[in-house]
């Protein structure tokens, strides 16, 4: 995959020596530069380190055998290759004018081998996450003094409407020589206009741990806003001096971002502060400037000697015998960690709060006693988890299943009876999914594999989008806690399936997702099997449903809607916004797709049995139903059947509870 060492370049201008990384988009090599240096009276050859970046998708390039030639074997990759080529040579050319003693040098940028070369000035030194891995954290004043010069170069650039969007220590390299950090990696940077709006198309992208919770929408960083750097820089602070890769955003919203201070003694409370406030995962809570932020850190308050790096530093003593609680490996004195000293507290794990083992004993009787407590409380006073769970009770019955109006799937018309059963008032919110998150640290299928899918209109196509998970709302944006109160969707089958599994253990009772017959009959009211849950006749106020309606016609000019209709919503709705249908059920038809138990079949009715059809025994796909708020009248139908994968997640997809007794 790589150029081999000793390859040439630009017809002998360039020889490249070794790889120094690679990442998704790019491999960085180390170079040299030949050139002439023409005296008075002679010319003689001078070599010159140099850095060189070749543009290489990982996802989709690969190297022409016996060539150093990039090739491309799929459409869609050429596409993409194409489009960021261009806009890589343009950006390059931007950043050759960045001038800043902080900031690595752009030289060139150059084609070859059918792709883009940019070259930049070859720093002799390591990157500030070599130091941390073989330091573990930093003295404070080195710390300071290393984030002070990143966020420099990071108002230099703000001040010429450049955004980042990926400070984080592998982006920032200390000199050997000057013990200087120098910003590095401007690949998915974003320049703006004099409005403030997003002119340069870059790849999307974001670094976990350091990248704020814009980062994870797609429109997140359309507008300039350099409080995005300020959380990265903040985050990388908190590496800094903690040892510690920080949480993700999520991960703060549900369980708190833990003090730097707590993990690092050595931390004064303005900074411990400070680095919080930077990490704010609400924008506006932030430091609005790097500069703010710079300040707020009391960088000055360091005398004229640490502002220099002047700082005297003790040599390192190795002291093999020395081992402290939580540590695998001896510890490297180094200054500012010496055996039998105060600051053996600042080596310790990230999620450490003690190492006494007497403290932990006792906070743990506490805590069991507390517990004690308060289920005898809860016992007499309080609400258990079913009762959390609004279901309504559906008597069984008899009911003719399937349509004549709709797909060759829903026929034939036969008849059917179900038994009494249980189901959700509400198809599951985010809310109530948060609580099985927060208890059972679940990876939903959107977390584990890059995202999940969007209805892209102009491509007719599922498009996936890598920042997109059970958080999100319909358009890929992070949801805010008032709505909570909407379906949780981009959850897929295995998804659901693992909800109820989390609800039975948790409950002792047996919920599951409803089967299409189950589904159907609540759905239809019972034997009267109406067209939509809500009844025949069209949709009219609350008596209705979140469908595709004259709102959604006006942003998505094509789609086939309810005339004449309109339901205050383009998106999903809040749960419970329309009326019930006769069982007391909300939202059966529109607002979200949602799965059923069943393996999919087209053909499985022509031989369903009568009583409680369960669906196919095995199959490749899980059904749905239900339609969803972008659906016109032939989706809503209550005889609708859909399918898709086990792992499929969408922004159109949740699911519903049932429970049997």
């Amino acid at each position: 995959m790589n150029i081999p060492s000793g390859t040439i370049l630009q017809n002998g201008k360039y020889r490249i020596i070794s790889v120094l990384g690679q990442g998704g988009f790019g491999i960085t090599y180390k170079g040299t530069l030949f050139e002439q240096y023409k005296g008075a009276l002679q010319s003689i050859p001078i070599q010159i380190p140099v850095a060189i970046k070749e543009f290489f998708f990982q996802d989709y390039c690969t190297r022409k055998e016996n060539s150093h030639e990039i090739s491309i074997s799929t459409t869609k990759g050429k596409v993409v290759f194409e489009r960021f080529r261009e806009k890589l040579i343009k950006e390059a050319h931007i950043l050759a004018k960045l001038d800043h003693p902080n900031i690595v040098k752009v030289l060139e940028v150059f084609e070859e081998n059918n792709t883009v070369y940019m070259v930049m000035e070859y720093i002799e030194g390591e990157s500030l996450r070599d130091i941390l891995e073989a330091k573990h954290i930093l003295p404070v004043d080195k710390a300071l003094k290393y984030t002070r010069q990143t966020g420099e170069a990071l108002i230099h650039i703000h001040g010429k409407r450049i955004l980042h969007l990926d400070v984080k220590p592998s982006n920032i390299l200390i000199s050997d020589a000057e013990k200087k950090a120098k910003l590095i990696d401007f690949g998915i940077s974003k320049r703006y206009d004099e409005n403030l709006h997003e002119t340069s198309i870059t790849i999307a992208g974001k670094s976990k741990g350091y990248a704020p919770i814009e980062q994870y929408s797609e429109k997140g960083a359309a507008l300039f806003a350099p409080s995005l750097d300020v959380y990265s820089l903040g985050a990388t602070l908190y590496h800094s001096l903690t040892g510690c890769v920080p949480p993700d955003p999520y991960t703060i919203i549900d369980e708190g971002l833990t003090p730097p201070s707590q993990l690092n003694k050595e931390i004064p409370d303005h900074l411990d502060q400070a680095i919080q406030k930077a990490m704010a995962v609400k924008k506006t809570d932030r430091y609005q400037s790097v500069n703010e932020f710079l300040v707020a850190m009391d960088v000055d308050g360091l005398d004229e000697h640490e502002k220099q790096g002047e700082k005297k530093e003790t040599l390192p003593v190795q002291t093999d015998s020395q081992h402290y609680p939580g540590l695998t490996e001896p510890v490297i004195g180094s200054g500012f960690i010496t055996p039998h000293t105060e600051n053996e507290n600042l080596i310790k794990k990230c999620d450490q709060k003690a190492n006494y083992a007497w403290v932990w004993l006792l906070m743990g009787i506490i805590i069991i006693i507390i517990g004690f407590i308060m289920t005898l409380w809860f016992i007499d006073h309080g609400p258990s988890l079913n009762e959390l769970i609004e279901m309504v009770y559906v008597e069984g019955g008899n009911f003719n299943m399937g349509s004549n109006d709709g797909t060759d799937c829903e026929k034939p018309i036969h008849e059917v009876m179900v038994n009494s059963f249980w189901i959700g008032k509400y198809e599951v919110t985010v809310n109530l999914f948060n609580e099985f998150i927060k208890e059972t640290g679940y990876k939903t299928d959107s977390d584990k594999d890059e995202g999940s899918y969007i209805w892209n209109n102009e491509k007719f196509d599922w498009e996936k989008r890598a920042w997109i998970n059970w958080r999100c709302d319909a358009q890929g944006n992070i949801r805010s806690q008032n709505e909570y109160n909407q379906p949780v969707i981009h959850v897929s089958y295995n998804d659901a399936l693992a909800f109820c599994n989390w609800l039975n253990t948790k409950t002792g009772q047996k919920y599951r997702l409803p089967t299409e017959a189950e589904w159907e009959y609540a759905a239809g009211n019972g034997s009267k099997h109406t067209k939509y849950s809500w009844g025949n006749s069209e949709p009219f106020g609350k008596k209705g449903g979140n469908v595709a309606d004259e709102a959604a016609k006006m942003k998505f000019s094509d789609w086939p809607v309810f005339n004449g209709y309109d339901d205050g919503y383009i998106y999903t709705s809040p749960s419970g916004s329309f009326d019930s249908n006769e069982f007391g059920i909300y939202d059966m038809s529109g607002n979200v797709w949602e799965w059923c138990n069943d393996w999919y079949d087209c053909d499985y009715y022509a031989n369903s049995p009568y009583s409680n059809p369960q669906g196919p025994s095995t199959g490749d796909m899980r059904a749905f139903r239900g339609g969803s708020w972008t659906l016109s009248p032939s989706d809503c139908r209550v005889a609708r059947r859909v399918p898709f994968w086990p792992s499929f997640r969408s922004n159109v997809l949740g699911f519903r509870l049932l429970r049997t007794d």
